[in-house]
């Protein structure tokens, strides 16, 4: 008598592999979302730092922040000029009594979903002998935000009469 040699998976055992692949993938994708948002974010940290440079040098000289707001202010450019794949504008302001700010904000499209229409804000701090520090708040939310920065306080709503 022949007996028959398997060949083959079996249902159960295809079944098997394709539920660890499952497990797998909705471990993976989340983390490799984060990771994109995290690669992101190095642009906003990259292009704001140009313009805190300009800010810093600009403040030491004359004791004003500059405002792009409107126009181009010496070697800073216009806000909406600005810009990276990601970032939508770099925007520099602020007085020097509360110190001078430099807003990135990043696009609504094409940007991972965590970041889209969040900011950064560097705001320019200086302390004895003019020794300037530049500190970081953003709307970010924390599991992707770097650890230089803290949560941007929450606007507060009006009170009604």
């Amino acid at each position: 008598m022949k007996s028959k040699l398997q060949q083959g998976f079996t249902l159960i055992e295809l079944m098997i592999v394709v539920a660890i692949i499952g497990v797998l993938a909705a471990v993976a994708v989340p983390a490799y979302q984060d990771y994109i948002a995290k690669a992101q974010i190095a642009e906003a940290v990259s292009i704001s730092g140009a313009v805190q440079s300009e800010v810093a040098v600009a403040f030491a000289q004359d004791n004003v922040c500059p405002d792009n707001s409107s126009a181009a202010v010496g070697n800073i450019a216009k806000f909406d000029a600005i810009k990276g794949k990601f970032i939508a504008s770099v925007t520099a302001g602020g007085a020097a009594a509360s110190g001078c700010k430099v807003t990135a904000l990043y696009n609504t499209t094409g940007v991972n979903s965590k970041l889209s229409g969040k900011k950064f804000v560097y705001t320019l701090a200086t302390g004895s002998n003019n020794v300037t520090n530049w500190t970081c708040t953003t709307d970010v939310e924390t599991s992707i935000r770097p650890k230089t920065c803290e949560a941007l306080a929450a606007a507060t709503p009006p009170v009604a009469n």
